[in-house]
């Protein structure tokens, strides 16, 4: 939970967390939406690491490679996190 937002290769990233699952297993990626981080552009704590992003944050739902199952993006928290959740098949793939 939190910080793939930020990863320099979020795609990359995702495929080692699906490398190293076992077959079958329900892979769940939460992070905060845009519309968190622009609630907290201007507080004291959080303001600058928000306030310099490089880009729009989104779910990386367009990230994850073909094969994957059971793909699910919803929003949390009333808005403020999004839940991304799939499961690696059963059967070995490569990715």
């Amino acid at each position: 939970m939190g910080g793939i937002n930020y990863f320099n290769d979020r795609a990359a990233a995702i495929r080692e967390m699906i490398r190293v699952a076992r077959p079958g297993t329900k892979l769940i990626i939460v992070d905060e939406t845009e519309d968190l981080a622009k609630k907290n552009e201007n507080t004291p704590v959080a303001g600058s690491f928000y306030k310099d992003r490089p880009e729009k944050i989104s779910s990386p739902i367009d990230l994850l490679p073909e094969g994957v199952q059971d793909v699910c993006l919803k929003l949390v928290t009333s808005g403020d996190l999004y839940c991304l959740s799939f499961r690696k098949p059963a059967q070995q793939a490569v990715f």
